[in-house]
């Protein structure tokens, strides 16, 4: 749906290249209706490329989604925003077996996920994995469940998956641990800029569980926050599985303490962990998130996070120190380049203004917007990360003026009444604040 009238268009993305080999959409004009269509005619190398819209049992679909090995799934461009609804099937969404890293699944929220099948098919509301390590990027895995562990994700029998950029939110492992994410069996996953929050276990690792037989999960620059369990509400690690922690914030987490351990010692660095834990340059302090009750999980300028990170993991898009948790705080920042909206919160059926202060004089400035949250999205085009997952440009290039002023107003449909909207204005080298905003 478009949400205001002026979007035009990308928000100068640096995407990677797609075959057009495979196009699912709804409406004539696409090679199929359905996704289950498009992996049951899909063979290793093909790209499904899918387009905004709702997949789901009324669609169409057949749940579980079953991956094939070496095929790319992802979203048509990265203004579009499709959604897997398994809702009613009472299934997982996807089934991912025997895979390597050759396939893909990118640019999808994926909700209404129930994994209830006997033994291990109890597990993985989001993703069930046995033996299977592809690519899970930029994805919003949200509002799933498991009758046993993984309320989003399972990982068993060697699987090693890579989560990229993705955001693990809401989802429930009723019966056991891993609320966000579960691994057993050898299983090593690799979370990488990933947040992971308001997940829920009913016994262990709120967030993320790394079970029995060395799960020796890399878990880096992760934000894992506000999820529930009665041990480990941030991470369980049990036995010999020993995860890997670095630049890693966990916090905020309900349980009785943020990191459980038995029989094992996992290897914890450079992370911000409420009530402490053993291990290099790691700190307790409150991470000073922007807005916890939004959701919003960026650092203000104050927090502890900032540069200290590892100093030898590399640096920050603004060229300092790496940061603490999943998103950095742009030190580039002149001035205070901010963005403000009037009226807030912007109110459907009347027109909007975005103002932009304290920017470079003369220079373009662009307003982008998500409607699907907050994220970490490198610009090439413009050498700065936004805030926001999968970002389009709403307004701009626009000069600013000679004291870094910029204006935009727009008109507002009355259909965008109860949209939640991120929005973030940028110019080369330096990002503004992130506005969160629910269109009244």
């Amino acid at each position: 749906m478009k949400i205001l009238p002026s979007l035009i268009g990308l928000f100068l993305l640096s995407t990677p290249s797609f075959a057009l080999d495979i196009t699912v959409g709804p409406g004539a004009g696409f090679d199929y209706g359905t996704i289950t269509e498009a992996l049951a005619n899909a063979s290793a190398g093909d790209d499904i490329l899918v387009a905004t819209g709702t997949y789901s049992l009324a669609s169409g679909e057949t749940f579980p989604l079953t991956m094939k090995n070496g095929v790319c799934l992802t979203r048509a461009s990265a203004a579009s925003t499709p959604i897997i609804d398994a809702s009613g099937s009472q299934k997982y969404v996807f089934s991912c077996r025997g895979l390597h890293m050759g396939t893909e699944v990118s640019g999808f929220t994926i909700t209404g996920g129930h994994a209830r099948g006997a033994g291990t098919h109890s597990n993985g509301g989001a993703f069930y994995l046995d033996n299977a390590s592809l690519m899970i990027a930029d994805c919003i895995i949200q509002g799933n469940t498991a009758v046993e562990s993984g309320g989003g994700v399972s990982c068993i029998n060697y699987s090693s998956p890579t989560l990229y950029q993705c955001t693990i939110r809401f989802n429930e492992a009723r019966g056991f641990g891993g609320g966000g994410v579960f691994c057993d069996q050898y299983s090593a996953p690799t979370l990488q800029n990933c947040v992971i929050s308001n997940n829920k276990a009913g016994y262990g690792g709120g967030g993320v569980m790394c079970y029995l037989y060395n799960c020796d999960a890399l878990i880096t620059q992760c934000t894992i926050t506000q999820n529930e369990a009665s041990e480990g509400g941030a991470l369980w690690c049990d036995y010999d599985s020993a995860p890997t922690v670095t630049n890693c914030i966990l916090w905020g987490n309900s349980g009785a303490q943020e990191i459980y351990t038995f029989f094992t010692t996992p290897r914890v660095s450079y992370c911000d962990v409420r009530g402490g834990f053993y291990g290099t340059a790691n700190f307790d302090a409150d991470p000073r998130f922007v807005d916890v009750a939004s959701g919003d999980f960026h650092l203000d300028a104050n927090s502890p996070c900032i540069d200290a990170g590892d100093p030898t993991g590399g640096q920050d898009p603004d060229g300092t120190v790496l940061d603490v948790g999943a998103f950095y705080f742009d030190q580039n920042q002149s001035g205070g380049f901010q963005l403000s909206v009037n009226p807030d919160p912007i109110a459907a059926g009347q027109f909007v203004t975005f103002s932009v202060a304290n920017a470079t004089p003369n220079r373009a400035t662009y307003l982008g917007y998500s409607l699907s949250g907050l994220g970490s999205t490198y610009v090439a085009a413009l050498q700065v990360t936004l805030g926001l997952n999968r970002p389009t440009q709403l307004a701009g290039p626009t000069a600013a003026d000679a004291s870094g002023q910029v204006m935009w107003s727009m008109s507002v449909p009355q259909q965008a009444a109860g949209l939640s909207i991120w929005l973030q204005a940028a110019q080369f080298g330096q990002v503004s604040n992130v506005l969160a905003n629910v269109i009244q």
